[in-house]
């Protein structure tokens, strides 16, 4: 999908797709003056809101060696418009991985503090998140980075000539595997959004379209920033105070146009023939969005689902174990989200392609026939709240989870979805499976192989 994730370690500077810089540790400010407003407290999180409007997220101490440090700011692919493709993925490649005036040696810096720094351009948000070692001096130097990222734009057309090619080798990768590329167009179908012409080379993508796209959405009243450590929260404000209090809320210069949302038709059928390629499906159902009050069904069915057993095929061998090992994803956005089905299929398969399908979707879109039971609910609860028992015992984890929801404004929905889904009773979780897997939401591509006449 055109979810993008790009990592950076001291062991991978050819790949570079993400960057830190440093500061000089400087002294304590005085806490008397700050700019930082206490908000509120939940799951031991700390929120705080400078003047500029830049949120913080104190997650709790932890002794993890390494600090967590997670910016995201509230823009991604759909603010993209016909005229800007791939211009956020860019610019989060330019952010991540280039040289600043602060710090000129960018991969020197990399190599020596052993970072590992990754990028993420979603449909709804583009974050970065950096490993470092969880000292004051480090996280010190880190926020610095950050906010020389946020507060000025130091690169040049060879830094842009860069990273589009990177951009491009990136893409070309997805469309050449099968099923990133399956997921990427299901992914972009449920959004409403101008899928990437194959091929192109993105010579709309300027130096000067950059900066644009950065000063109207790089703000920080448009940013969260997350950080775990071992440091106490207080001295982890201080740090935060005085290297982001300075940055003024600018305004955006409302310079772009508005972002068009095109509307699929569904059910969406698409076939895709490729050569050399082992046959794939991908079955996917457009759902409601993060922040819905029934949101909690998606994870709920998409656990069932995965546990689930398809309906037998029919009684020849060879075909008994085709399809029968499946993998389920769910994505949730802003508007809309997504429950992805992929069967698991090989090579030489590619006679059975129709009886899977016709297999699948008569054991998923027949769910009022052969409804949810109690033991598949309670089986989905019980798995699902360890999960996030283990998640919220990782800051990492911790903070990358909640990134969807910081996106939505509302990073306490994370919580409210994982209480709401131990809530949930049989009857809303059928009612939301009838309405989620019906052909109005569907989306149905495979990939087949092209047989040489």
């Amino acid at each position: 999908m055109n979810q993008v994730s790009h990592v950076v370690t001291a062991l991978s500077l050819f790949f570079l797709h993400n960057t830190v810089i440093g500061a000089e540790h400087a002294a304590m400010p005085d806490i008397t003056s700050t700019c930082a407003t206490f908000i509120t407290e939940s799951e031991g999180i700390r929120e705080y809101k400078l003047s500029n409007g830049l949120q913080i997220l104190i997650l709790p101490k932890s002794d993890a060696v390494n600090a967590t440090v997670n910016m995201v700011y509230r823009v991604g692919l759909k603010n993209e418009t016909d005229n800007n493709i791939e211009t956020a993925h860019t610019l989060e490649h330019l952010l991540v991985a280039r040289s600043t005036a602060l710090h000129p040696d960018w991969p020197e810096e990399i190599k020596k503090n052993n970072l590992r720094r990754v990028g993420n351009t979603a449909q709804d948000y583009t974050s970065y998140k950096t490993l470092v070692l969880s000292t004051e001096e480090k996280l010190n130097w880190l926020f610095a980075i950050e906010a020389e990222r946020m507060s000025s734009f130091t690169y040049s057309n060879d830094d842009v000539s860069g990273v589009v090619a990177e951009v491009i080798d990136e893409r070309d990768a997805t469309e050449r595997n099968a099923q990133k590329f399956l997921r990427h167009k299901a992914l972009t179908l449920v959004a409403g959004k101008t899928e990437q012409t194959p091929g192109n080379s993105l010579t709309h993508i300027s130096l000067n379209k950059l900066q644009k796209f950065w000063e109207e959405f790089y703000l920080p009243q448009r940013a969260t920033l997350v950080v775990g450590s071992k440091l106490e929260a207080q001295l982890v404000m201080e740090l935060v105070q005085k290297n982001f209090c300075n940055i003024s809320k600018r305004v955006p210069l409302k310079s772009l146009d508005e972002p068009k949302i095109s509307s699929t038709n569904f059910p969406y059928n698409q076939e895709i023939v490729k050569k050399r390629s082992k046959p794939i499906l991908l079955l996917a159902y457009r759902t409601m969005g993060l922040s819905d009050q029934n949101f909690a069904a998606v994870p709920l069915l998409a656990h069932i689902l995965q546990k689930s057993k398809l309906i037998p095929l029919n009684d020849q061998p060879e075909q008994k174990k085709s399809g029968q090992t499946k993998n389920v994803y769910f994505t949730g956005l802003l508007s809309n989200g997504i429950l992805m089905i992929e069967p698991v299929m090989e090579y030489g398969e590619q006679k059975n392609l129709p009886v899977i399908k016709t297999s699948l979707l008569n054991t998923v879109e027949k769910i009022n026939e052969t409804p949810v039971n109690e033991n598949e609910l309670t089986l989905a609860k019980e798995s699902l709240s360890r999960a996030y028992k283990k998640i919220s015992a990782d800051n990492e984890e911790t903070a990358v989870k909640l990134t969807p929801y910081i996106a939505t404004g509302n990073w306490q929905l994370f919580f409210k979805v994982r209480d709401d889904i131990q809530n949930f009773s049989i009857l809303k979780t059928q009612e939301n499976a009838v309405k989620i897997l019906s052909p109005a939401n569907r989306i149905f591509m495979q990939v087949s192989e092209k047989i040489d006449e």
